[in-house]
């Protein structure tokens, strides 16, 4: 299924014109990416720089990216706080954040929100060693952290799924999750860090 759902899905003529096509689509330009593409850790590319680890906030510069784009990625991330801590710390001044999160249980569980009735120690055992599998973190959590963190939402979609948990098959610690929550599958969030401090 193509996320997020736009309203159009028409080519952006407003926003790229027939000048912007040109530059960009330029065959020296092109060639240059591709190049860059091969040799992605290269310090003197324009357009292609890998920077890992991404998680060490000195990897890259702060107050240096304009936008910040992950599509099913930051479930999987652990240390979340620290993630949204280099995301503020990297950012411009009125840079962007676009983040679709997955809260599911990815396949873990026959239920798509089983995942929230293993504690953690059980979850763990689950998951086997699989560097990455779901942090477990409900929207509600992802909210607080765009908030803790000061990012404006700009935008955001939910979609929901039925919920057949009760509170009492829910691991002690999720009994606290809403219905919201429990019924929240998957969110398209855009938000954006202020222009001041």
């Amino acid at each position: 299924m193509l996320q997020p759902v736009l309203d159009n899905y028409a080519f952006p003529v407003q926003i790229i014109t027939e000048a912007i096509l040109e530059r960009a689509l330029n065959k020296q330009r092109i060639q240059l990416i591709r190049e860059e593409l091969l040799n992605p850790e290269n310090e003197n590319n324009v357009w292609i720089r890998c920077k890992v680890p991404w998680y060490d906030k000195g990897i890259i510069e702060p107050e240096s990216q304009d936008f910040i784009f992950s599509h099913v990625v930051i479930q999987h991330i652990d240390d979340i706080n620290n993630t949204f801590f280099n995301m503020n710390y990297w950012l411009k001044p009125g840079g962007y954040v676009s983040h679709l999160i997955d809260y599911k249980s990815l396949g873990f569980t026959t239920r798509w929100n089983g995942h929230w009735t293993f504690s953690d120690w059980e979850w763990r055992i689950l998951v086997g060693g699989r560097k990455f599998s779901q942090n477990k973190l409900p929207h509600s959590a992802y909210i607080q952290l765009f908030e803790a963190y000061n990012f404006k939402i700009l935008f955001m979609s939910i979609n929901k799924k039925a919920n057949a948990l009760t509170k009492s098959m829910l691991a002690k610690k999720y009994r606290m999750l809403s219905q919201d929550d429990l019924c929240t599958c998957e969110s398209f969030i855009v938000a954006q860090k202020p222009l001041s401090a």
